[in-house]
């Protein structure tokens, strides 16, 4: 993180700080949000060999939306539109402004509150699915 943030900061200061705090924040946030995903995914896989075919189904439009590969201000407005629901996005945005551009948490709010109300919402929905008894297909 030092060696990315070094052109922006001065040696003396310690503005780095901020922007790894923003980083770890993002990073901590992103786990928990794709975790508590894939956990409540996981709840409407009916076996282990369709797995690939629902994940891959749910995350890959969704890398593909938010821009992972490419800019996302080059796509049409409609993929825009849904990127800006999608918590990828607000993750790709809190990351590059902590690592890339010099932003910390607070100039990232709204990408923080995303991913915040994606977080609890998959952890909802990854509790109440919960069952110490294995499903039958």
């Amino acid at each position: 993180m030092t060696v990315i943030s070094k052109d922006k900061v001065k040696p003396d200061e310690d503005f780095w700080w901020h922007l790894f705090l923003g980083f770890i924040v993002f990073v901590v946030i992103g786990v928990c949000c794709f975790a508590a995903m894939g956990v409540a995914l996981s709840h409407f896989i009916p076996n282990f060999d369709s797995a690939p075919a629902y994940v891959n189904a749910v995350f890959l439009p969704m890398i593909f939306i938010s821009g992972v590969f490419y800019d996302a201000d080059d796509a049409p407005q409609f993929l825009l539109d849904i990127a800006q629901v999608l918590p990828l996005k607000h993750l790709i945005d809190g990351l590059s402004g902590a690592m890339v551009t010099g932003e910390g948490v607070a100039d990232n709010w709204v990408a923080l509150v995303v991913l915040a109300i994606w977080t609890a919402g998959s952890s909802v929905l990854a509790v109440r699915g919960f069952s110490w008894e294995a499903r039958r297909a």
